[in-house]
């Protein structure tokens, strides 16, 4: 194992197979999805099963044999990281059956190298190279008001951007970009050396003239010499930037993997290797997916209004200010849009670009005009999984105008506190003080006191087939009508949803345009907005049943006693289907499925149905990244995060093999591994010893690599002095840091949640000089309960202000209680809290 890991550090994108008898009947076989399996750790102490299981993980391989011996034992492995492999037991055997080894049929399916899809050579402005200084001159020197005071909006944008691309050509350098071919790390010197170093050789080669030979050896040794040097200076950078931005290591694995669409490409059945074609390829996919709107012809004053809602917009303005504001606040590391200009171009020119934009913006919404220009986007295509070369195996990322999104944002920042009041309480995607983590304590609370009154919690989840893509834009613009949006502002939404157009676009190739003819804006910022307000009447379909939604996750949940419950879900459903249909949205009955929350030993087991389809039942289920098992043990979320953590922890081992600084590394171990233990802690922190050493274990493997890189006994170090030399909490102590953090987010509405907040019952003090308990904790019934993150947090807290009075809760400066939380728990690094 230690050559195996060792060979795979040095051939990283290298595919490796090992077969043969490695004789481990201890180990237990657990079968993965498809055709892969992973030992079993649950309370296992064997330490060969650990052993197995953290090599598996941190070399990024696969168990594939699934076929188990006359003991019911699997002795023989076939380990892989290649992920297309399969293992079969065979219909006929060369030799006889042996029943302690049985004979397999491995196939391995290896995929057809292609070279990338070259790379347009097109001239790029330099924007940050540009003389803003005279840019902001000329831009003030334009006489603004006769220029843009012409009858059409669309005539008006057009003669800005005039203006704005001649002062561009004149002040901001233009340099072509080439396709690279050699490694980004390469520079001037270096390639000179490499390109005579190849003459020689190949001089050497057709004269066979001593000279040339000794030549090429100097060359050859000078090149190997700047060749490090330049290869050492360029991971000298990485390590800098990487202080500062995380982006910076996948833009490094990213050349090293030399990532790309390849030049050939597939698509029903037909195959491209025209760049052309194959953007028309990913075009076709990426617009295969829209639904033709049902527009109507009506009158938008006429459209219907709710008699609930006190909210009526019509006209919004924005002040130049305000424009000039949100110019200064974008993020200069994003790209250009359709229209070529840069965000850093925007923020180094807001003071004197806000004058034409404060002219074209405030006229767009009076006219309730988008211009043209603003509605089109520049698709890139991402790859998921799968083959490289398929379409379908892609998914589509939408690029904006930054100038389009500036008026987004603002249209945003306008009204989005009014109908901020409009959403349900059971959305959490989108919505400020909601997330995906208020959404599972809301969930978990409920399961928890149900299974503590031994009452059965059946779940159904759903899937919407892309959701965002097949909103309908005559029922989206008659919902924002029926919520107070009228008018010009409603005539504005109107034209910003609707005849949008698409096209991709990969190296400097381009697809034609193609129209969008259903969903809300991809990459927008009034998208997820819009979208929530669309499916807000969603509530009407749950009459018996519980509901949360993040985005267009949705489960739908209820206590059940008895069969009657288990109707009336399905009733929910029922209209859960037609609403759908109403909607012209999509469920994916195959991604639905069903599961009851017990520890009951006799269940209600009910055939949940959607459009008369029957629903998979799951003892184990995936909800916004925490798995779920019947029982709420999360043991199967804590073996899926550790193993989820080795994986990436060996992929950026492999990946850091030439960094010399350790503080590199541990950055990055923070940023992608750790991250990954500690998201939702507070829903699934562990409440038994065994599973919360066996998540530390990962931050403990991580803590000897590095001990390793710094070249010091790592075998005659403790753990805990690991966590001081490197400055490092434990990950039990963080997760319950976590819990303190977020009890005083729910106590001071930072959360917002008023059951959360209703579940925090406060004690009163009736005497001063006794120390009571500053939450009252009611009894629990089992240990499962005990652990409900609304307790437990209490608990905790009630635990630490017993002995400590640095620490209040009632402070409603955030920063404030995190400093105390944080020196408190400095004194217990390497202990338990409490």
């Amino acid at each position: 194992m230690c050559m195996c890991n060792e060979y795979i550090m040095c051939n990283e994108n290298t595919k490796i197979y090992i077969f043969g008898d490695f004789n481990l009947p201890h180990i237990e076989w657990l079968q993965c999805d498809g055709n892969t399996c992973t030992p079993n750790t649950h309370y296992c102490k064997n330490p060969m099963t650990l052993l197995v299981s953290n090599f598996l993980s941190i070399v990024g391989c696969k168990q594939f044999n699934l076929i188990k011996n006359n003991k019911n034992r699997i002795l023989d492995l076939f380990i892989s990281n290649n992920d297309t492999s399969t293992c079969k037991s065979p219909l006929n055997s060369l030799v006889p059956i042996d029943v302690f080894h049985p004979p397999l049929n491995a196939e391995i399916f290896f995929n057809v190298e292609y070279m990338q899809l070259a790379r347009k050579t097109l001239p790029k402005y330099r924007f940050s190279e540009g003389k803003y200084a005279d840019i902001n001159d000329d831009i003030k020197r334009v006489d603004w008001a006769s220029i843009l005071e012409v009858p059409s909006l669309d005539t008006a944008t057009n003669h800005f951007y005039e203006e704005i691309y001649k002062i561009i050509r004149k002040h901001v350098p233009l340099r072509p970009i080439k396709s690279k071919k050699f490694p980004i790390w390469f520079t001037r010197p270096l390639i000179h050396i490499f390109k005579n170093k190849e003459k020689s050789w190949i001089r050497w080669k057709k004269f066979s003239n001593q000279l040339d030979y000794e030549e090429y050896s100097v060359l050859r040794k000078r090149f190997k010499q700047l060749s490090a040097q330049c290869f050492n200076s360029y991971l000298s950078k990485i390590e800098t930037s990487l202080q500062k931005d995380i982006k910076v290591f996948w833009s490094f694995v990213n050349n090293k993997k030399k990532c790309g669409i390849p030049n050939v490409m597939f698509h029903n059945g037909n195959e491209t290797d025209n760049p052309e074609d194959i953007c028309e390829f990913f075009s076709n996919y990426f617009t295969s997916v829209y639904e033709n709107s049902s527009l109507m012809t009506y009158d938008i004053d006429s459209l219907p209004c709710s008699s609930n809602t006190n909210f009526i917009i019509s006209d919004i303005s924005f002040s130049k200010n305000t424009i000039e504001q949100c110019l200064k606040n974008l993020d200069i590391t994003k790209s250009s849009g359709p229209d070529g200009i840069s965000p850093f171009f925007l923020k180094h020119t807001a003071s004197s670009i806000s004058v034409p934009l404060f002219y074209l913006y405030n006229r767009s919404l009076r006219e309730g005009l988008v211009p043209t220009v603003w509605k089109s986007a520049n698709i890139t295509p991402v790859f998921k999984n799968g083959s490289k070369t398929d379409v379908t195996n892609y998914r589509p990322i939408s690029l904006l105008s930054a100038l389009s999104k500036v008026l987004e944002r603002l249209v945003h920042n306008s009204i989005y506190p009014s109908l901020h009041n409009l959403l349900i309480p059971e959305q959490h995607g989108f919505v400020k003080h909601r997330s995906t983590i208020s959404n599972l304590i809301l969930y978990t609370n409920f399961l928890f006191d149900n299974m503590d009154n031994r009452i059965q919690t059946d779940t159904v989840y759903t899937d919407f087939c892309k959701a965002f893509d097949k909103v309908d834009h005559s029922i989206f613009l008659q919902k924002l009508a029926f919520n107070g949006i009228r008018g010009n502002l409603l005539r504005w939404f109107s034209s910003y949803i609707i005849n949008r157009t698409q096209k991709v676009v990969v190296n400097g190739f381009s697809s034609s345009e193609k129209l969008v003819s259903s969903g809300v804006p991809q990459g927008s910022i009034l998208g997820p907005m819009l979208f929530t307000l669309y499916i807000n009447d969603i509530q009407y379909c749950f009459i018996n049943s519980n509901f949360l939604l993040y985005a267009d996750d949705l489960k739908v949940y209820r206590s059940v006693k008895s069969l009657n419950d288990c109707e009336k879900l399905q009733e929910d459903l029922d209209r859960l289907s037609n609403y759908c249909l109403i909607n012209k949205l999509q469920l994916s009955i195959p991604k639905c499925k069903s599961i009851s929350f017990t520890k009951n030993r006799y269940k209600q087991t009910y055939d949940y149905k959607i459009n008369e389809d029957s629903l998979d039942r799951k003892t184990v289920v995936k909800d916004l990244g925490v798995l779920f098992d019947s029982k709420l043990t999360f043991r199967e979320h804590y073996a899926y995060i550790k193993n989820k953590a080795f994986q990436l922890l060996g992929f950026i081992t492999r990946c850091t093999k030439g960094f010399k600084r350790p503080q590199s590394f541990l950055t990055v171990y923070c940023s992608l591994v750790r991250s990954i233990l500690e998201y939702a802690c507070v829903i699934w922190s562990p409440c038994y010893t065994v599973h919360s050493d066996s998540i530390e274990n990962v931050q403990k493997r991580t803590l000897r690599i590095l001990s390793y890189k710094c070249e010091f006994a790592r075998n005659l170090v403790s753990y805990s002095e690991l966590l001081d030399k490197f400055k490092v909490t434990t990950l039990l102590i963080r997760r319950k840091e976590y819990d303190l953090i977020y009890l005083h987010k729910i106590l001071h509405n930072k959360v917002d949640s008023d059951y959360l907040l209703s579940k925090l019952n406060l004690t009163i003090k009736r005497n001063p000089r006794i120390p009571n308990k500053t939450f009252y904790l009611q009894t629990y019934k089992n240990n499962t309960s005990f652990y409900n993150p609304i307790v437990r947090m209490c608990r905790l807290y009630n635990e630490i202000s017993m002995k400590s009075s640095g620490m209040d809760v009632f402070d409603p400066r955030s920063r404030t209680f995190k400093r105390a939380v944080k020196q408190y728990t400095l004194m217990h690094t390497h202990s338990h809290i409490t």
